[in-house]
């Protein structure tokens, strides 16, 4: 173990000055790195016996006798004061102002609710009986009560204010199949209504439904981040703008181009909004008679609302229906995980009865009951029992002119017991 005090010497205007007062250093046994503290006297004995208690306390805290003197105060200082700090972090660090205010409120209504003081107040007993009385609340809701709680804790264990988050093994819950607010996508053809009778806000739609943007973003847009003249067109969205703070291009499809062009004024400024006066920060008073007047229902007969937000759902569906999958849609979609982009991709627009009526056809054409015989190979092969035999119809009467002969190539025939060596041919090459 290495402990000793000094008197540090540093250099002012070229000279080198001694510390007035002492400064301790020690290393415990194991640790790799020695530890430095400003003990604040000027007499060496003093300095000593201070330096000696210091390395005592490491000791007991590193063998588990005593608690941190870190732990100690934070186990002392009320919740809302921890808060506070937690709050002023995220304010310092630019986060959504939404955002912020929404972790606040939230957890101030669970140290009201759960009667949390202190830290050591909070358990993961009090927190799922709290959880257990909310019947109104959707599980999207409580998963976000949970998170904001878990990110004050977790935000005081990396300060090593306290040893670990004292929730860490609370368990979400299943929000699958029980949102609250379920959104759909449109077709083209209703969404073709919706700009007709948008009026002047037609641009505002059709670039959210073209681009993916969340409202948000829309309504902060500048004319500084948009680009319409140069060899790509296209939207440099900032970070500040985007949900997860990373920059994203966005390409901008050719009517969006066009309504941007006749929407820019000619004196433009580059930090005027773009959309200034045509999208509120609450739009769908207006939405929703614009939806009225184009026949298209705010809430369809499952249930299912199609507000401003469900123009992105909209485009992300019209995306995923393109054929583009994997990095390439979550790139246009602008998520940060695939199972992100999967809850804003919905299946009832994807082609699938396209894909189903490019499976291949097969013969289906009499009747394989009781009709098996066994093969001189032992295999069951169904012997052909002919149109004549069932119902008196050849089989050329249900066949067009044209195709009996290619109809003809592609039925498997059973002769003396064997199958005939055309059968089946397949519809897909290869």
């Amino acid at each position: 173990m290495i402990m000793y005090v000094l008197r540090r010497k540093r250099k002012r205007n070229g000279r080198a000055v001694q510390d007035r007062t002492y400064t301790g250093r020690y290393r415990l046994e194991g640790q790799g790195q020695v530890q430095t503290v400003a003990l604040g006297v000027t007499d060496k004995r003093v300095a000593a016996e201070k330096l000696k208690a210091i390395v005592n306390q490491a000791e007991r805290e590193r063998a588990g006798l005593v608690l941190p003197e870190r732990e100690v105060s934070a186990a002392q200082r009320p919740l809302l004061d921890h808060l506070a700090d937690f709050i002023r972090k995220h304010k310092s660090q630019g986060h959504n102002r939404q955002y912020v205010e929404h972790l606040e409120n939230r957890n101030e209504r669970l140290f009201a609710e759960c009667g949390w003081r202190l830290v050591r107040d909070v358990t993961p007993e009090s927190f799922d009986a709290w959880r257990s009385q909310q019947k109104a609340m959707g599980a999207k809701t409580q998963n976000e009560y949970l998170a904001a709680i878990s990110g004050l804790l977790k935000w005081l264990a990396s300060r090593e204010l306290i040893a670990r988050n004292p929730l860490a093994r609370v368990g979400r819950v299943d929000a699958r199949g029980k949102e609250r607010v379920k959104r759909r996508a449109i077709s083209p053809e209703q969404f073709q209504r919706l700009l007709d009778v948008a009026g002047e806000r037609r641009v505002v739609y059709l670039t959210a439904a073209l681009t993916c943007l969340r409202r948000g973003a829309l309504y902060a847009l500048q004319w500084s981040d948009v680009f319409l003249d140069g060899d790509i067109p296209r939207i440099e969205l900032p970070a500040r703008l985007a949900k997860n703070r990373t920059e994203q291009t966005v390409h901008l499809h050719l009517d969006v181009i066009d309504e941007l062009r006749n929407l820019r004024p000619a004196d433009v400024k580059p930090r005027a909004r773009v959309f200034a006066g045509l999208l509120p920060r609450t739009c769908n008073k207006v939405f929703k008679q614009h939806l009225i007047a184009a026949g298209i229902p705010f809430v369809d007969s499952r249930g299912h609302k199609f507000d401003f937000h469900a123009l992105r759902h909209t485009a992300c569906t019209w995306g995923g229906a393109t054929g583009a999958g994997g990095s390439i849609l979550q790139a246009f979609t602008g998520h940060k995980t695939p199972s992100q982009v999967a809850r804003y991709v919905h299946a009832d627009h994807m082609p699938v009865a396209g894909i189903v009526a490019k499976l291949p056809r097969f013969e289906l054409s009499g009747t394989h009951i009781g009709t098996q015989k066994r093969v001189r190979s032992g295999q069951n092969l169904s012997q052909v029992v002919t149109l004549e035999e069932s119902t008196g119809t050849t089989e050329n009467d249900l066949v067009a002119p044209e195709s009996r002969l290619a109809h003809k190539k592609t039925v498997g025939l059973v002769t003396n017991g064997q199958a005939s060596p055309r059968g089946f041919e397949p519809l897909f090459p290869g």
